[in-house]
């Protein structure tokens, strides 16, 4: 399944999981309440990463709801996108686990139901 059009202006995208449709995640570029500074949320049903530094690229992928280029632009940017599978899987679909360095948390890894593993986020 294809990730939703983004908005008309082209500064949030949602992305649905291909296996069943679910939501997988939204990719977000707001202004800060001062509207000076303008941040990219990334919102998974697990968690939610604000960034306040990212490339001019970021604009074009949102508009085109481009998975691939977001995470080729940072693979955070799109945590629900398996590279290796060229597909978007919902929570559900992927087997996450936390990696701690010395007792502390690193980063948190998945599964994809194809069996292949990445950094979802740091």
């Amino acid at each position: 399944m294809a990730p939703d059009h983004p908005s008309d202006a082209g500064r949030e995208a949602v992305f649905r999981c291909v296996l069943d449709g679910r939501l997988a995640g939204t990719v977000t570029l707001d202004d800060d309440d001062d509207g000076v500074r303008a941040r990219l949320d990334v919102v998974v049903p697990w968690a939610r990463v604000t960034f306040f530094e990212y490339p001019a690229g970021v604009v074009d992928a949102l508009r085109r709801a481009d998975p691939a280029t977001l995470h080729a632009l940072h693979p955070e940017f799109a945590p629900f996108w398996c590279p290796t599978c060229a597909a978007v899987y919902c929570d559900e679909h992927w087997d996450r686990f936390d990696v701690d360095d010395e007792g502390f948390h690193d980063e948190t890894r998945g599964i994809c139901p194809q069996g292949h593993e990445r950094m979802l986020l740091d």
